[in-house]
């Protein structure tokens, strides 16, 4: 039985995202470019998404800006962002923000510091979490600073650099929690605030941390795949009890959801294993 006090919060948060102007495109919808210099990753990345609802396109267009839509790219993160117009680019790194080493060092040295990119976390941020940052102050001091993303997610996939273990959810944990962010920046943008309509996401864990790229590209995909199919993003669920308000599910469907990430685990896991014998 839900209490009064939760059925206030249900109500909170469906009138908070409810706010916006029916004009705007939903805050969940926005363009994801993956992005990596590894053949293997990208490969991975084209067979585990295709078996998403996500749709395939080239660049985020007006026809498709009431759903999330991806492509793929082989490539350096520096030729990329000159290349696409994207608001927002993810930074795999370590909860210290010490961004000194591989893409990390790259990012940091297309901004020209790391000062402000992890004031939110006294220090040390969770890993699989992200923060939103807004680097507009640093990019505006550059040359071509106009072709950089103005917002950076800062998702620590690890606390120090390590080997990161191919049985843990992390990669779909931290996927989620870039996707979310996202959409909690669109659904509440401050003065001055632009609204996030392309991400350039990375591998996650697959270089220090040298998960398999089979295992990471299953995961990513089916975070991406839950984030669109979410009831909570304007896709209708039977096991939502409108009853209570449309946020409030039955455990069947929090099961439903953890066995298909357990799933992704195990395939991505026994598919990277698979591969490696057969080669």
């Amino acid at each position: 039985m839900a209490t009064p006090y939760l059925l206030l919060v249900l109500h909170l948060t469906m009138a908070q995202e409810s706010g916006s102007s029916s004009s705007d495109p939903p805050p969940w919808a926005f363009h994801i470019f993956l992005c990596d210099i590894k053949s293997k990753l990208c490969n991975e990345w084209k067979e585990e998404f295709t078996k998403t609802p996500l749709q395939q396109v080239n660049a985020p267009d007006a026809a498709n800006q009431s759903r999330i839509t991806y492509s793929i790219h082989e490539t350096r993160i520096e030729e990329l962002v000159q290349e696409v117009t994207a608001q927002c680019i993810m930074s795999p790194a370590n909860g210290f923000g010490l961004m000194d080493g591989g893409v990390d060092m790259n990012l940091s040295e297309m901004y020209g510091g790391t000062a402000v990119m992890v004031p939110h976390w006294a220090g040390q941020q969770n890993t699989a979490t992200c923060c939103i940052i807004d680097l507009d102050s640093l990019r505006t001091l550059l040359p071509d600073g106009s072709r950089l993303p103005r917002y950076l997610a800062h998702t620590p996939t690890m606390r120090t650099p390590k080997t990161l273990d191919p049985d843990d959810d992390l990669v779909y944990r931290s996927t989620w929690s870039i996707l979310t962010s996202i959409r909690r920046h669109n659904m509440t943008l401050g003065a001055g605030d632009v609204r996030i309509d392309a991400v350039i996401l990375m591998g996650l864990g697959t270089a220090v941390g040298r998960l398999p790229a089979k295992v990471c590209a299953t995961q990513m995909a089916i975070a991406c795949q839950h984030f669109i199919e979410a009831p909570a993003n304007g896709n209708p669920d039977k096991d939502v009890n409108t009853s209570l308000g449309k946020y409030f599910r039955t455990w069947h469907y929090a099961f439903e959801i953890e066995a298909q990430v357990n799933d992704a685990v195990e395939n991505g896991k026994r598919e990277d294993t698979t591969a490696r014998v057969t080669s």
